[in-house]
Order: C-alpha cells, then sequence, then structure tokens
C-alpha cells in the first residue's frame, strides 16, 4: 500500500499542473480577446494632403484594437488601394503603438485628354480628371495629348515620361514658377514661366 502513494502523489501533482496549465491557456486567451491590449496611439507620418482622419478610415483602425490580433499587412494592402496613397508602410511599437507612414500621390501637371484634363502625379497616375480648369497650381504639359484616360490609370505619350521626370527634379519652389512644359516632336523639353520666360 506504501508503493501506491507516490503513483497517488505524482498523479495528483500531473493533474494539478495539467490544471494549472489550462488555467493559463484560457487567461492568456481571454486576454488575447480582451480590450486590456489595445493600441494607445495611432502615429501617421508622410501625410501632407490627407488628414489623419482620412488615415484612420483607410486603414480601417478602430479607436482601440487588440495589438494580438492586429494584421499589419491588411492594413498595409488597404492602404494601398487608396489611390492617394503611392506607398504605406505599417508597423508595431510595443506595448501600445501603431505607425502608419504613408507617401502620397500629388499632383504635378494637367495634360488635355478627350474629356478635357487630366491631373497626372510623378508616375504618370491619373489623380483626377475635369473639362476644365478652375485654378492652375501645377504646370500643364502641352505638345501631347492623353486620349481616353481614366482616373487610377497610368497615362502614357511620347516624351511625357521625360518631362514628369523633370519635374519630379525640381523643388516645390521652382515647380511653382512654372506654367507650362512644351514637348516638341522630336522629344525636346522646353519650359515656361509664369511670366512667360522661356527657359
Amino acid at each position: 500500500r506504501n508503493d501506491c502513494q507516490p503513483n497517488e502523489a505524482r498523479a495528483s501533482a500531473g493533474l494539478a499542473k495539467s490544471l494549472l496549465l489550462l488555467l493559463v491557456l484560457i487567461a492568456a486567451y481571454m486576454l488575447i480577446k480582451s480590450h486590456f491590449f489595445v493600441v494607445g496611439t495611432v502615429i501617421v507620418e508622410g501625410n501632407h494632403y490627407l488628414s489623419q482622419e482620412d488615415v484612420y478610415q483607410t486603414a480601417g483602425v478602430p479607436e482601440k484594437i487588440n495589438i494580438f490580433r492586429l494584421s499589419t499587412s491588411e492594413i498595409k494592402a488597404r492602404m494601398l488601394k487608396d489611390l492617394r496613397i503611392e506607398q504605406a508602410d505599417v508597423s508595431r511599437r510595443f506595448p501600445a503603438t501603431i505607425v502608419i507612414n504613408i507617401t502620397e500621390r500629388h499632383p504635378l501637371a494637367y495634360v488635355a485628354s478627350a474629356y478635357g484634363f487630366a491631373q497626372l502625379d510623378r508616375q504618370g497616375v491619373v489623380l483626377a480628371a475635369m473639362k476644365n480648369i478652375k485654378q492652375m497650381g501645377i504646370p500643364i504639359i502641352t505638345g501631347i495629348g492623353l486620349g481616353n484616360v481614366y482616373i487610377g490609370e497610368k497615362a502614357d505619350a511620347p516624351g511625357l515620361q521625360n518631362a514628369l521626370v523633370y519635374m519630379a527634379a525640381l523643388d516645390d519652389a521652382t515647380l511653382g514658377q512654372l506654367s507650362e512644359i512644351n514637348i516638341k516632336p522630336s522629344g525636346e523639353l522646353t519650359a515656361y514661366t509664369l511670366h512667360a520666360i522661356t527657359i
């Protein structure tokens, strides 16, 4: 009978350990599912045209989110579906911070199209289309036409990419002084300032 006691003790100890492990797993599961682990701060970096609220809405990040259930890849995918965003990076900084870093697309030039005018970014992506240009703000590229282009498409025309590369290399102050970039049939670029000075 004495020989059975150690076996019974070991069995009881094993059962206790199993129960303790089960309780720990249940507690961990409850914590993961609870709102105890929430993002305390969402930091948005790189936004100039989009407001933080725009970024939050696009990212689909609620005010409180469980960091263990957060998928940064899903948030990034949602961000990149927005035409206004060129690049996005989403990372976690424990214990309670999400960092959303974006590179926005911004209008660089207007080009005539079949509809009227297309507004392009530095990569030639059509950001907007309008019948008339109400306020310039950015130069117009002449000497080419785009035909039928739609928002979200990448425009293509002879000499267009060279013109966009040239304009993208300029700082905002210099670009703001230009009114027109003309693409000649030879591909040569001629720039005109707001004061009709040829460059």
